[in-house]
């Protein structure tokens, strides 16, 4: 009997010296993307055979911790900041000779605890028998609504920053460029605002010059004057739609009034999207 108790005390010290700093299967883990993922092409054009997504399938993928993850006893086993890593299963553009919708999933493989070890993790649901988390661009989009709207509003609440709001919305909504142009001190308004509120295509097209040839390009698109004669007006039509749905969402609608309907719109996953993993 003694021997018999001695064997279950045995079993028990060893299974709680093994779980001490242990996650149990299954535990959560809260993770950030940290590495922008997009199926829009790279290299071609929506409706061309043969275009591939700006994330390719079998590309790297890295992660952030949230919070700390925690064990048992409440010691921290993988702090925040950690970083987790995975791969792209399946990305694909959406659109095509015969429309279809965009495609993009992804696997977690392992993140690293405080002691340097690699723990094996998981997303929580399948895909293509695959532990992965696939995303969809209502999610996606939400979330990219959300921030462009948390820095709008942070911005339009500064003083020195209301009046470049309006100018701006004004601008690219109503397409009135003519004003714009004759007084050059209002686009230093509008790229200080660019900085302040995070539209890096915005500001980039400032530093290249061609911020009013875009602004020209929407005004001619919203008035059914844009005349598409080749690739050049391609880009332009292109750079028209990143500007617009940056600064106003409205790419979907520039689409819309230019070709009359949109065929599948991309997904595109910004850094700081939140998805949850657990312990394998």
């Amino acid at each position: 009997m003694a021997k018999a108790l001695l064997a279950v005390l045995a079993v028990f010290v060893l299974h709680s010296f093994t779980l001490a700093g242990e996650l149990r299967p299954g535990t959560p883990i809260r993770l950030t993307v940290q590495r922008a993922l997009s199926t829009h092409p790279r290299g071609g054009l929506l409706g061309v055979v043969g275009v591939k997504p700006i994330t390719r399938e079998n590309s790297f993928v890295i992660f952030e911790v949230a919070e700390d993850v925690l064990d048992e006893e409440g010691d921290v086993v993988i702090p925040e900041g950690s970083v987790a890593t995975g791969r792209v299963v399946d990305s694909q553009v959406g659109g095509g000779l015969k429309p279809h919708a965009p495609r993009l999933a992804v696997t977690v493989d392992s993140v690293m605890d405080r002691r340097g070890r690699l723990i094996p993790i998981r997303f929580d649901e399948r895909h293509e028998g695959k532990w992965a988390r696939r995303f969809s661009r209502a999610e996606t989009g939400e979330f990219v609504r959300q921030m462009r709207d948390e820095r709008l509003e942070r911005a339009m609440n500064m003083p020195e920053n209301s009046e470049a709001v309006q100018e701006l919305m004004h601008v690219v909504v109503k397409g009135q460029v003519d004003d714009l142009i004759r007084h050059p001190e209002r686009i230093l308004k509008l790229k200080y605002l660019a900085q302040q509120s995070g539209l890096p295509t915005f500001v980039r097209f400032i530093q290249e010059g061609k911020i009013l040839d875009v602004l020209r390009t929407i005004a001619l698109i919203q008035n059914g004057g844009f005349v598409l004669k080749g690739l050049t007006d391609l880009r332009r039509v292109g750079d028209a739609f990143r500007l617009a749905n940056e600064v106003w969402g409205a790419g979907a609608e520039l689409a819309t009034w230019f070709g009359r309907r949109v065929t599948a719109p991309q997904i595109v996953v910004p850094v700081g999207f939140p998805v949850e993993a657990v312990v394998d």
